[in-house]
């Protein structure tokens, strides 16, 4: 876990907490995301305002991202089931020009390392058919398609476990640029609270 916690140092991940330096970063993430028109692919039209995205982060919500001179570039966001030994709902974005870098890959790893570390499965929702083969380069499988669930559009249900992601190509490419190889299983605290000792 040092070594873990270690390279997430260094590639610059933090855990959002309600803070008024954290919230002016959010807040510019917000209005880049309307200006690039990614915000729709993201987000369903309840959360469009600045008030109900901002609460979309609040804990319990495990929220983790990075940051430079643009801005957040990537954000990962966990809706917790319960604070039992339960799994969570995983959202992800990362900024385009990053997502293929070899940063973006090994942060991006990193952060689906330590979900499916702390959490026995992760599920995902998309009404992108186009994700659906990153999706699987990840490791999830698909459950299904349900119709009309999101703004009226039809979703793809994913879920994904440590032993799907280890079997999975951004595994592999995340062991070969971190350096080390992750053999932890699901286990750990379920509550958000106690994450804040796990990346910083």
């Amino acid at each position: 876990m040092e070594e873990f916690k270690e390279r997430a140092k260094e590639l610059g991940l933090k855990i959002y907490q309600p803070t008024v330096e954290y919230d002016i970063i959010f807040a510019r993430w917000w209005e880049t995301l309307h200006e690039t028109g990614e915000y729709d692919r993201l987000f369903t039209r309840r959360i469009h305002p600045l008030s109900q995205f901002m609460h979309t982060f609040q804990p319990p919500t495990l929220t983790i991202f990075a940051d430079d001179e643009d801005g957040i570039w990537v954000c990962a966001w966990f809706n917790l089931f319960s604070d039992t030994d339960s799994g969570a709902f995983m959202h992800f974005w990362g900024r385009e020009e990053k997502r293929n870098t070899r940063k973006g890959i090994s942060v991006t790893s990193l952060i689906y390392d330590f979900a499916t570390t702390f959490f026995p499965v992760v599920i995902g929702v998309t009404k992108h058919e186009d994700l659906l083969y990153a999706h699987r380069k990840v490791g999830y499988n698909i459950v299904g398609q349900i119709p009309h669930m999101l703004d009226g559009s039809d979703v793809w249900i994913l879920y994904l476990t440590r032993e799907n992601f280890e079997q999975g190509k951004l595994f592999k490419l995340g062991e070969k640029i971190n350096g080390f190889r992750n053999n932890r299983k699901p286990n750990g605290p379920r509550n958000a609270a106690n994450y804040s000792g796990v990346l910083v």
